[in-house]
């Protein structure tokens, strides 16, 4: 049996603090919280739609609507045995026209990441700063 946080009739519903949670029987939870430009969060559930068995229940977080181009959003994923005991803290900010997020990880390591600018194509091993 799958249960969570948000009990939805469909498949798009608006959630406190843009937060949906899904824990199995056997304790394993996976959780998504909508962090930068994503206010709503639910739970997608479905019956004989994947090969991990049925019923299938997928927490995500989503815009309210179109997306302007070169929006950054944040999302925070956590699968695990119980719930996290803290999420990571992510920053973004910019050094020019250079856009990095900073992810401060609840032991105190920090990474940055480049971010690529929305006009380029994707070049290799951008993502580390």
């Amino acid at each position: 049996m799958v249960t969570g946080v948000l009990k939805c009739a469909l498949r798009f519903c608006a959630a406190p603090g843009a937060t949906a949670r899904v824990a199995g029987d056997d304790g394993l939870v996976s959780l998504v919280v909508g962090e930068r430009a994503l206010p709503r969060a639910a739970v997608a559930t479905s019956a004989d739609s994947n090969a991990l068995g049925s019923p299938s229940a997928t927490p995500f977080a989503e815009t309210e609507g179109p997306v302007p181009h070169g929006t950054l959003h944040i999302a925070l994923i956590h699968l695990g045995g119980t719930d996290p005991a803290a999420l990571p803290e992510v920053t973004a900010r910019a050094e020019g026209s250079t856009l990095l997020a900073e992810v401060t990880w609840p032991d105190g390591t920090r990474d940055t990441l480049l971010l690529p600018h929305p006009d380029h194509g994707t070049r290799k091993d951008q993502h580390r700063a």
